[in-house]
C-alpha cells in the first residue's frame, strides 16, 4: 500500500469515525429497544404501526396501498401527506422487508441515530469547525429529552431527522447556488413533507420562508 493510499485511509476513518460512535451511542442509548427486551408503547404501536403493515402488506402484494380499514370504517391512506404512502423510507423498508415490530424497532432506532449523523453533518459543514464540539452537540441533540418524550410518535423522530438536512442543503444552496443543490434542497423538503408530523413541517417552511426573506 502506497503512502497516498494510507493517507487517504486515514482520512476516510478519520471522517467516519463520528458517525460510528454517533452510531454506538444510538444502540446504547435505545438498548431496551434494540435489544428488543421491550416494546415502543402507545401511539406509535396502536397508530403508526398499523398503517405501516398495511402498506407493506399491500406493496408486497402487487396493490396500491389506497385504503386503511381499521379506524371508523376506512379511510383513503392518500387523505395526508404525512402518513406512509407517500413516505419513500416506508414504501421502500415496506417492499423489501415484511413490517413486524421488528422493523418497527429498527426504523426507530435507525432515525435516532440518523438525527445524530444529520445534525454533525450541518454542524461540522456550516457552524463549527472543532469536530469534537460537533459530534458533542450532536450526540445531544440526539439523545435530548425530546427524544425520549416523543418515542411514542415516529412521525416526530423523523422530524429531528430531516429537519437538519433541509437545513443543510438550504445553506448548502445559498452559499453556492446551482441546479444539483437546488434539486438535493428540494428532494429534502420532499422527505421533510412526507414523513414528518405536518405542525414540524409547518413550523420549519415559516422559518425557511422567513430566513429566506432576510436573506
Amino acid at each position: 500500500m502506497t503512502k497516498f493510499e494510507l493517507n487517504r485511509k486515514k482520512i476516510s476513518i478519520h471522517q467516519a469515525k463520528p458517525y460510528l460512535l454517533l452510531a454506538m451511542a444510538a444502540l446504547v442509548a435505545c438498548l431496551p429497544v434494540t435489544s428488543m427486551l421491550f416494546t415502543l408503547k402507545n401511539d406509535v404501536l396502536a397508530i403508526e404501526y398499523p398503517f405501516l403493515h398495511i402498506i407493506s402488506e399491500s406493496v408486497r402484494n402487487g396493490e396500491s396501498p389506497i385504503w386503511f380499514n381499521t379506524w371508523c370504517m376506512g379511510f383513503p391512506l392518500q387523505s395526508t401527506l404525512t402518513w406512509g404512502a407517500y413516505s419513500t423510507p416506508a414504501v421502500l423498508t415496506g417492499t423489501l422487508l415484511p413490517f413486524d415490530i421488528y422493523v418497527l424497532h429498527a426504523m426507530f432506532v435507525l432515525f435516532v441515530m440518523s438525527s445524530g449523523w444529520a445534525m454533525f453533518k450541518l454542524l461540522a459543514t456550516h457552524f463549527l469547525e472543532d469536530r469534537k464540539l460537533s459530534l458533542l452537540f450532536s450526540c445531544c441533540y440526539m439523545l435530548s429529552g425530546f427524544t425520549v418524550s416523543s418515542s411514542q410518535w415516529l412521525l416526530y423522530i423523523t422530524g429531528m431527522t430531516f429537519i437538519p438536512i433541509v437545513l443543510y442543503y438550504t445553506l448548502n444552496l445559498l452559499k453556492r447556488p446551482s441546479l444539483k443543490r437546488s434539486f438535493y434542497w428540494g428532494l429534502s423538503y420532499f422527505l421533510l413533507l412526507t414523513n414528518v408530523h405536518i405542525y414540524l413541517t409547518v413550523f420549519t417552511s415559516y422559518f425557511l420562508f422567513f430566513f429566506f426573506l432576510f436573506i
